[in-house]
């Protein structure tokens, strides 16, 4: 079984190896990228320098213009790309920079939660004790057996409600269904309620006595009301119970304010407020980082500006016509040299399909991976945002939890799966035999659902605050400690 913490720590650790995959696929995606360029600028060169053999055979004394805008098109991309490494590296230093701030935020945030375990164990330890107080108070005890009492009668009574009124619909189809006795009971007839007069008083005695009308209204009448009478007597049950409820936790929270639990409460209260402050500026960091990231993944895929106008320039600069001209006067050449560079030429062309070809295989892998690095950035955020690191949380099937999480490394999975699978599997754990099924927490309303007392909850501390899931003991489920066990067995 793994415990909230350290399932908070195995995905700090997968978080870990997925931004450290990201940057290895960026820093192989930017070799690429500069290979690229280096490319081009390498074709460059050899265009100029076989334009340069050329150049004495040509009548003209001056350089073509194609000619001099290679050489323009070097020396600009050659700024382009040294302002692009200085951008490149700016960039690094920013990322470290947050990376830092990270890493102390982490730092901080454990010795939040540190405190906040502290003071978590220490509040249901001090719960614990008052429970155990509680279950030697005659008078506590008194009361909680005249809940117990009541919750059953509450119970029997709404039953009894209820197949009464099922009883009800069942018999009174055939009343119902016979119109004239409908008619009159819909007049009153028989009752102080009936203002009918003179002849329609005789003709309506008439039809009561053709459908034998009195014993009917006497039995539908005590059909209806006996539905009502117990709905009455259920309701004004409840309304006891829920005073004997009120009751009880008046002692409940007597007991527990004598021992300092409430202040125990707002002290962890406190302390986990503190590191949700730290986890809200962690959240902030992560996202700044995020947005450093995605900067610099423009740069290692190559779509930046700087790396874009170098090889717009030198595109622009490789005129096929002079390219073309270059190489059938390499041709008509006797020496071996200009053949060699226009072999070199070709090599560079060949080498730059490689090269694209390259770069799609890197943006696949790459883009899986950054998908990857901010599917566990959410879901990391999200346990954390239901608290499922609390002291008492835990991770039922440890083999489970870790090959799911080694598959969703491995790309079988999505970040949902994962989160899924993280909260099929959360539970939470009794650390010191202080459940919140004590007493008024463990009350159940007909069809075992749980009944809070009007205006208050129960007075015992809930793992994991209001939401998030969490699952509690089932009623009558066992103790590992053997704590106390009034409420859960109802």
């Amino acid at each position: 079984m793994l415990t909230g913490r350290q399932t908070l720590a195995e995905l700090g650790r997968a978080l870990e190896d997925v931004r450290r995959d990201a940057h290895r696929h960026d820093t192989a995606y930017q070799n690429v990228v500069q290979d690229l360029a280096r490319n081009e600028l390498l074709r460059n060169r050899r265009l100029q320098a076989l334009a340069r053999l050329r150049l004495a055979q040509l009548e003209d004394g001056d350089p073509p213009g194609w000619f001099t805008a290679l050489e323009s098109a070097e020396r600009r991309a050659l700024e382009l790309l040294e302002a692009r490494a200085a951008e490149v590296q700016s960039l690094r230093e920013r990322i470290d920079t947050t990376e830092g701030q990270i890493e102390e935020l982490e730092t901080l945030r454990d010795e939040r939660h540190v405190k906040v375990d502290a003071a978590a164990r220490e509040l249901a330890e001090t719960e614990a004790r008052v429970q155990r107080a509680l279950d030697q108070d005659d008078a506590y005890q008194a009361q909680l057996a005249r809940c117990r009492e009541l919750a059953q009668t509450v119970e029997q009574a709404e039953q009894k409600a209820e197949v009464a009124a099922e009883d009800r619909g069942e018999k009174g189809r055939p009343y119902e269904a016979d119109p004239l006795f409908m008619y009159l009971w819909g007049r009153g007839y028989g009752t102080a309620s009936y203002d009918g007069g003179g002849l329609f008083r005789l003709l309506d005695g008439w039809v009561a006595r053709i459908c034998d009308y009195e014993p009917l209204r006497r039995q539908y009448w005590m059909l209806n009301e006996i539905p009502q009478r117990l709905r009455g007597h259920a309701e004004g049950m409840v309304e006891a119970s829920d005073a004997a409820l009120a009751a009880l936790a008046a002692l409940e929270d007597a007991a527990a304010t004598a021992a300092s639990v409430p202040a125990l409460k707002d002290h962890l209260a406190e302390a986990e407020a503190e590191q949700d402050r730290v986890d809200a500026d962690l959240a902030t960091a992560e996202d700044a980082l995020r947005e450093l990231e995605q900067l610099e993944s423009k740069f290692a895929m190559g779509t930046d500006e700087y790396l874009q106008d170098c090889l717009r320039g030198l595109a622009e600069a490789f005129d096929a016509e002079a390219d073309r001209t270059l190489a059938e006067l390499a041709a008509q050449s006797p020496g071996a040299e200009d053949d060699a560079l226009v072999r070199q030429l070709a090599d560079l062309r060949a080498e730059h399909e490689d090269l694209r070809e390259e770069l799609k295989d890197y943006e696949a892998v790459r883009t899986q991976s950054v998908s990857r690095l901010h599917e566990l950035e959410n879901v990391r955020r999200r346990f954390k945002q239901h608290r499922f690191d609390d002291l008492r949380s835990s991770f039922g099937n440890d083999q489970l939890v870790r090959a799911v999480l080694q598959e969703f490394l491995q790309g079988a999975i999505s970040g949902a799966g994962l989160w899924d699978t993280l909260r099929r599997q959360q539970r939470y754990r009794d650390v010191a035999g202080a459940w919140p099924d004590f007493g008024t927490g463990g009350f159940p309303t007909p069809g075992r659902r749980r009944r809070r007392t009007p205006g208050r909850g129960s007075g015992w501390h809930w793992p994991g605050g209001r939401g998030g899931g969490f699952r509690l003991p089932r009623s009558g489920g066992s103790r590992s400690r053997g704590g106390f066990r009034t409420g859960g067995g109802f």
